[in-house]
């Protein structure tokens, strides 16, 4: 857009948008484990933010179908405070995991305010699932990836331009090549974890807001001089 406006490509400079604080360190709650009466060999998959169409957690939960009894879903999150306490996207959420029989594997955590009881559940997970709508996130990307890197965390999303686009930089973003259940499961199913938590250790620290600042001031002298 920059270069249609008769901007000289030469001149523009392009700066990811900055990981919060690592957070490795956050205390792991036991929140979603209980509930979902955790075991050894189970594998905690999540859906992190507001319950809302847009986010695609249908999709999350066809994925779950999906995969062997061990995969269980937690949604980090509940509806906006501004919206109530029920909706009718949250209604047939619940009505699509009782019709598929996974009450035990689904657990809603509700909206949780503060940032460290947040991280805290995340870091209970093994894998972020972001299957979010093709229109709606088309040019925009999610605080919710970045908050899944900066708890070192792998994330499988849909083929949106804006997370293609990240998961060039992002290498603990893993892009489906179809944008339904079955597909994000099979993506599940090959992740190697461990290297993808290691991508995102590396990402959260390359990408820091301080490491971007430090970029930042660097630019400014540039154009400066």
């Amino acid at each position: 857009e920059l270069m249609s406006l008769g901007i000289k490509s030469g001149v523009i400079r392009c700066l990811p948008h900055p990981i919060p604080a690592a957070q490795k360190d956050a205390d792991k709650s036991k929140l979603i484990e209980s509930q979902l009466r955790h075991s050894v060999d189970d594998v905690l998959l999540a859906v992190i933010g507001f319950v809302a169409n847009t986010k695609g957690i249908h999709h999350a939960i066809d994925t779950l179908s999906f995969l062997p009894g061990n995969f269980k879903l937690a949604v980090i999150g509940g509806l906006h405070p501004s919206h109530g306490y029920t909706s009718d996207y949250l209604q047939q959420l619940l009505d699509r995991v009782i019709d598929r029989g996974l009450q035990s594997r689904f657990y809603l955590t509700g909206y949780i305010q503060d940032d460290s009881d947040l991280f805290s559940a995340i870091s209970e997970c093994d894998i972020c699932l972001f299957p979010y709508d093709l229109g709606f996130y088309r040019a925009v990307t999610s605080a919710s990836v970045s908050m899944a890197t900066a708890s070192h965390k792998p994330a499988i999303v849909f083929p949106t331009p804006a997370f293609e686009e990240l998961s060039l930089r992002n290498k603990s973003v893993q892009v489906c090549k179809l944008a339904n259940g079955y597909e994000m499961a099979r993506e599940v199913v090959k992740m190697n974890v461990t290297e993808k938590c290691n991508a995102a250790i590396t990402y959260s620290v390359e990408n820091s807001c301080d490491a971007i600042a430090l970029k930042l001031a660097k630019l400014y002298e540039e154009l400066a001089f």
